[in-house]
């Protein structure tokens, strides 16, 4: 792997470069427990010069799985010690569950955004969108009957255009975990890297230094509630919901950087599923 690294790297020095390498995370067993490779290779790969993208690869909730990738050997989330030997190296989600895809979870258009949202929220700097009818190039798999060309517009590759705009709409460059739970002090949950994303219900937060921005996701909906310390923003802030299945906002009110406030969506989503994002800014 090495020398099939460095070989590549003559040629083009200047590209991201990782591998999935299938490593077990801490449990026996593929799915639904995490797998991952860091920056410099994990478990009996060694040290692998050459990498500088920190994959993050999970079937579970990717929140976890980032966040493991994201932090140092020193810090542990979730029961389960970082991966990062780089400070600098990007975190990338390389694979998790395929839209249509039935693996170890239903690759439902929800469970896709699930997967899309925390990751983001869990410190990682990109995502790859998986459709298992356009993997297998097949026209078996749920749920295009007509062949894979019809995949090539699904419903998910919407989901991820509006994933997409929201983020770049932002300073998505900068948020950072909130894992300690300074700014969103209560209601977060219970983090898990090895749980089901059906069930999970833990409230990824990231913020950017400063806490002009703040993103949480709301995967169960109505069921979640948040406690957020708005005296961490420097400013006053405006609060919105963004509907992840239609683009929308909807502004739910302005508020003064002091004390605490409890933020739970009131009803279903566009699509009528429950997963909302908040997003704090001021």
């Amino acid at each position: 792997m090495t020398a099939l690294i460095n070989g590549v790297l003559t040629g083009d020095p200047n590209h991201l470069m990782s591998f999935e390498p299938n490593v077990q995370g801490q449990n026996s067993g593929f799915g639904p427990v995490s797998t991952y490779s860091d920056v410099y290779g994990q478990g009996s790969f060694g040290a692998i010069s050459g990498m500088n993208i920190n994959g993050a690869y999970t079937y579970a909730a990717t929140y976890g799985q980032t966040i493991v990738s994201y932090n140092p050997s020193s810090t542990s989330f979730g029961g389960i010690a970082g991966t990062n030997r780089e400070a600098t190296a990007p975190v990338i989600l390389l694979e998790a569950e395929y839209e249509g895809g039935t693996f170890f979870v239903t690759g439902t258009l929800l469970n896709c955004r699930r997967e899309a949202y925390w990751a983001m929220c869990g410190r990682a700097k990109g995502y790859i969108y998986g459709n298992a009818t356009i993997w297998r190039f097949s026209s078996s798999w749920w749920p295009f009957s007509s062949g894979w060309q019809t995949a090539l517009l699904s419903p998910g590759v919407g989901d991820v255009q509006r994933w997409y705009n929201f983020f770049s709409a932002i300073p998505w460059q900068d948020l950072v975990p909130d894992q300690m739970h300074q700014i969103g002090i209560a209601g977060c949950g219970t983090p898990s890297v090895t749980g089901s994303i059906d069930t999970d219900s833990y409230i990824a937060v990231a913020a950017n230094s400063g806490v002009t921005c703040l993103v949480a996701y709301f995967s169960q909906g109505t069921s979640q509630t948040l406690t957020v310390d708005l005296s961490k923003f420097g400013s006053a802030i405006t609060a919105k919901w963004f509907d992840p299945t239609d683009g929308s906002y909807s502004t739910i009110d302005t508020f003064s950087n002091s004390g605490t406030r409890n933020f739970a969506p009131t009803r279903n989503n566009f699509a009528g599923d429950p997963d909302w994002v908040l997003l704090l800014t001021a």
